[in-house]
């Protein structure tokens, strides 16, 4: 504990590599940890220019969130959804993914949905969304589905450019996460400006694509998407027709699962109408 408030760089980056490994060993430990104050000088260096200390200090306190509320609520002060968000934003990769993990595991609590919020939040777990690996993508796309529960965060959402970000997820199926950014694109389509977005000539032709080559359950979330945004925006299923998008829908109505099949079925009543 005391070397976490030294001088000296090299014990403090120590000191927080310590904290961190005996959080993620035991509960007893992230028990222990909480009790003795440690939560607020791991905060603290969270500010630290030493990238090692910041990346010890942001996995300390995820791992210190894991099964304990008591530690959640420490971590969950302003000051500490600020200094989270400026790592998630500024610090090395290995940081910033480990502060969306932090955040999608405070964000499964809705208490703390009132100060997980704003738009610098949302422009950080859009930079894990591209920078990321697999395990960092899935888990900003995991923290933001959350947090869109509080519908002011879909306006930050869609300002910070998530809904590019989710269509370059979905438009690529290596990534392994297609079903997760069209789970948020659905919840950002409930929003005006997010329908806006996912609409264009790119986003149109992204969710087209999955409705002929995706899984089922991919099939399943394009089809609810564009049928969502056909029954909003004239200009969305006139720009579907231009598409030629009534042949792959009645495939789909065809040799869809129960769900896709509905949707499509609806799809091709609006795409048949004047």
């Amino acid at each position: 504990m005391v070397k976490l408030c030294s001088n000296d760089v090299e014990e403090k980056r120590e000191a927080a590599r310590s904290f961190r490994n005996l959080a993620k060993s035991s509960s007893s430990n992230r028990l222990c940890i909480g009790q003795i104050g440690a939560i607020p000088r791991l905060i603290a260096l969270l500010y630290s220019p030493d990238t090692q200390t910041q990346t010890h200090s942001v996995t300390a306190l995820f791992n210190l969130t894991l099964r304990n509320e008591q530690n959640k609520d420490a971590i969950a002060c302003d000051k500490g959804i600020d200094a989270i968000v400026q790592v998630l934003i500024n610090g090395e990769i290995e940081a910033r993914e480990n502060s969306a993990a932090l955040l999608c595991n405070l964000a499964r609590s809705e208490a703390y949905h009132e100060v997980l919020c704003g738009e610098d939040l949302f422009i950080g777990l859009v930079g894990v969304l591209r920078d990321g690996s697999q395990r960092g993508k899935r888990d900003a796309a995991a923290a933001m589905y959350t947090l869109l529960r509080n519908r002011r965060n879909r306006v930050s959402a869609v300002r910070a450019g998530a809904v590019n970000a989710l269509l370059d997820i979905a438009g690529n199926g290596e990534t392994g996460l297609v079903d997760e950014s069209l789970a948020v694109l659905v919840n950002l389509a409930g929003y005006r400006d997010g329908r806006r977005e996912i609409q264009s000539p790119y986003g149109l032709q992204c969710l087209l694509d999955l409705i002929k080559h995706g899984s089922d359950s991919n099939k399943e979330f394009a089809s609810a998407l564009l049928l969502l945004l056909c029954q909003h925006s004239l200009s969305a299923l006139s720009a579907l027709r231009a598409l030629c998008a009534r042949e792959p829908f009645v495939a789909l109505s065809i040799r869809g699962t129960d769900r896709a099949c509905r949707k499509a079925t609806k799809m091709l009543e609006l795409l048949s109408s004047v």
